[in-house]
């Protein structure tokens, strides 16, 4: 009763946050200096790229539940077979 399980976490699933956090702002700082000649391609940019980063985002958050789903069956599991 008093172990104590160590979850480890996916690297992947933080490798593609940290992606898309860091292509955001980078599309972000584009769409602004686009935006400066024409505000509607600046506009379109700006949306297609938060809208990109967030599915990226949210794929990586997927991948990081998958992986806790994954562990945490483990230890079920091994808690089971002990019995």
């Amino acid at each position: 009763m008093g172990e104590k399980f160590y979850y480890s976490s996916s690297n992947l699933a933080t490798i593609i946050q940290n992606v898309a956090l860091t292509l955001l702002i980078i599309a972000l700082i584009a769409s602004v200096i686009i935006g400066t000649d024409n505000i509607l391609n600046g506009i379109i940019i700006g949306v297609c790229s938060v809208i990109f980063c967030l599915l990226l985002y949210s794929l990586g958050e997927i991948i990081k539940l998958l992986h806790d789903i994954r562990e945490n069956t483990e230890h079920l599991r091994d808690k089971i077979e002990e019995k």
